[in-house]
């Protein structure tokens, strides 16, 4: 098994995203990047101010590094349970060539760790975070760590 720690943050850039909610959520609010901020009572949240755009949502995260990833672990948007209800994570060396990891059931009831062991252990620098269904049209995350050993 892998020898795992969780990835430090330092230099994790936002790259693209399907939507944000850019001013409705506040200013520590609503921006991909707060889904990376490692801060879970600060979150993610796809448009819902002057449209909202239909599931999937997603947002790919370059960090800047190469890291073997042994698992994704996320936190919903504590005590809020409209988010989604199912996730897909893909990892990339380049950021435009994908491997597809699969589908996971997300729990959007519990305020607590939520991981999502990728068996294949693949290397990467870019990873993509989709949320592909829920009980509304918009979604939203409050944290997601990478776990694994950066090279």
């Amino acid at each position: 098994p892998l020898a795992e720690s969780k990835i430090v943050k330092t230099g994790w850039t936002v790259v693209s995203f399907s939507s944000e909610e850019a001013t409705g959520e506040g200013t520590s609010n609503g921006k991909v990047l707060h889904a990376i901020d490692d801060n879970i009572n600060s979150f993610w949240h796809s448009q819902w101010s002057g449209g909202t755009p239909p599931y999937p949502h997603w947002f790919i995260i370059n960090m800047n590094q190469t890291v073997t990833i042994s698992r994704f672990e996320c936190y919903r948007r504590q005590g809020n349970s409209g988010g989604p209800d199912k996730v897909k994570f893909y990892s990339s060396m380049d950021g435009q060539t994908w491997t597809d990891h699969g589908e996971y059931a997300f729990n959007r009831n519990v305020n607590t760790a939520q991981n999502y062991r990728i068996s294949s252990n693949p290397v990467a620098r870019y990873f993509k975070f989709e949320a592909t269904a829920g009980p509304n049209t918009f979604s939203h995350l409050g944290e997601i760590h990478v776990f694994g050993s950066a090279k």
